[in-house]
């Protein structure tokens, strides 16, 4: 049923739901009122029933939430903050292979 939420709103990554800061999950994702705009493709999936977003909701609870609940705001317990100037695309990342002699 989790699955079936984060399907219907078109999500893969927290960020996805996320304000632009980085610090609270968007009410939209959190109650399910509209999918994401995304040029990804998704199975079809339809809107799951009341229970399943309660389930959706306790999971994000207990997964990234801080635990004061807020009917209004959603805050993480650990804010990823806002999206680094430095792409990871461009971080040089080490070789995980020797790149001398025989492997």
């Amino acid at each position: 049923m989790v699955n079936a939420c984060r399907l219907y709103l078109k999500v893969t990554m927290l960020s996805e739901i996320l304000d632009a800061e980085g610090n609270f999950i968007q009410q939209w994702a959190m109650n399910g009122t509209q999918q994401r705009a995304t040029v990804l493709e998704y199975p079809f999936q339809p809107r799951p029933p009341p229970h399943a977003w309660k389930l959706w909701r306790d999971a994000l609870h207990a997964t990234y939430l801080d635990k004061y609940r807020d009917a209004h705001r959603a805050p993480l317990h650990r804010p990823i903050g806002p999206p680094s100037p430095t792409p990871t695309a461009m971080i040089p990342w080490p070789p995980l292979v020797p790149t001398t002699g025989n492997y």
